[in-house]
């Protein structure tokens, strides 16, 4: 029986785990790669270079803490590409995704279009101290599998698309593919379903201040994760030397975020802070979340010349 109720603690603790096993970000509207590869080097003129830290439950003993590194840049006129690697520890379990992105840009009349697919590596694992918990039984064949690592192979389709630079929309359609590497079970596991995250916004000056406003919706309904939607308003100030953001969580995990950010040269700072409406918050300082970005210049130093002598 003993055997049996760690078994069923830890699988329970896995598929919440589970849950956003995409990766939970606040900033994903400054940066929409890390949740669609379309936009992949969608920027023609930049490549970009971006580290993530987040801290959830701050305070709270086994918080998740996830680190994340990703690259795009466009490649000749058509494509681009990407790279995403992910760590994340909650508690005694490790999660690790490594990333591929491609993505193919065209011009449809005022739109410019681009279509992205990502293959990814994932793998989940505890930490071997756990066969020094007391209740660890030897024969307990769910947690040595899970010391030994569970990897998985999946991959994401996505669109993305601007108008003018005024109206963007995205759409991801994530587990497309979603096969188990390992002899054990079955060798592919369903995926319950099609899951999507849709991505949309537009973009308007203020006349004589300055100020350009961005607000933005994003609906998700994810593998493990209840439908959600996040309502976003980001402001930049002073030609982008000063940024600052808001979010407003819907559904399950509701929460309110805060973001304030800066750009100088060819360097950014962003940091925000989350707190959640559910009463687990009492328990913790909520979620920390900090992005230092690099925007690497391609243009070429005749097209650069040109901009300064307009």
């Amino acid at each position: 029986m003993k055997k049996l109720y760690i078994s069923f603690f830890f699988l329970l603790f896995s598929l919440s785990m589970f849950g956003q096993e995409r990766g939970l970000y606040t900033q994903y509207y400054l940066n929409p790669a890390v949740i669609n590869p379309a936009y992949s080097g969608f920027n023609d003129d930049f490549s970009i270079l971006n580290f993530n830290y987040r801290n959830r439950w701050a305070t709270f003993p086994g918080s998740p803490q996830s680190y994340t590194f990703n690259y795009h840049s466009p490649v000749g006129e058509r494509l681009g590409l990407g790279a995403l690697i992910f760590s994340e520890n909650i508690a005694s379990i490790s999660r690790f995704r490594a990333q591929l992105a491609y993505a193919y840009k065209f011009q449809v009349q005022d739109y410019k279009v681009a279509i992205g697919l990502s293959t990814e590596y994932q793998r989940f694992s505890i930490d071997n101290s756990t066969v020094t918990n007391p209740f660890f039984e030897v024969d307990d064949n769910l947690l040595l599998d899970a010391i030994d690592g569970v990897g998985f192979f999946d991959a994401t389709f996505g669109v993305y698309a601007d108008y003018k630079d005024k109206f963007f929309v995205g759409l991801a359609l994530p587990n497309l593919i979603r096969a188990r590497l390992s002899d054990i079970a079955s060798a592919e596991e369903s995926t319950g379903g099609l899951h999507y995250n849709i991505f949309m916004g537009f973009r308007f000056d203020v006349n004589n201040y300055d100020i350009r406003l961005e607000p933005s919706i994003l609906i998700k309904d994810h593998r493990y994760e209840p439908f959600q939607v996040d309502l976003n308003l980001k402001g930049s100030f002073l030609n982008d030397q000063l940024i600052g953001g808001l979010t407003y969580s819907l559904g399950a995990g509701s929460r309110v975020g805060v973001l304030i950010g800066t750009n100088i040269n060819k360097f950014s700072f962003n940091y925000s802070y989350d707190a959640s409406f559910e009463e687990f918050q009492q328990y913790n300082n909520g979620a920390h979340e900090i992005t230092v970005g690099i925007k690497i210049d391609n243009r070429k130093p005749v097209q650069l010349d040109q901009e300064m002598g307009q």
